[in-house]
């Protein structure tokens, strides 16, 4: 395993640690995410990340319904 490696994944194990409040016992499964992570970030294609975010694909928002709620007469 490179350094560069190495440490990436420590800090992306490290970064896991603390989101769940940094609990104990649970360095074997927070290395294991890590190196997945980290596995995934280097076989995304280089193209689609690369891509500026106004040329990719937005959904417009939803319209906000405009019925009352059920139960309450008016």
């Amino acid at each position: 395993m490179s350094i560069d490696r190495e440490q990436r994944i420590r800090e992306l194990a490290h970064q896991i640690w603390e989101s769940e409040g940094c609990p104990q016992d649970q360095a074997t499964r927070h290395w294991a995410m890590a190196e997945r992570l980290y596995a995934a970030s280097e076989t995304r294609p280089a193209a689609a990340s690369a891509r500026p975010r106004s040329a990719r694909t937005r959904h417009p928002p939803k319209p906000a319904t405009t019925t009352p709620p059920k139960g309450k007469a008016q």
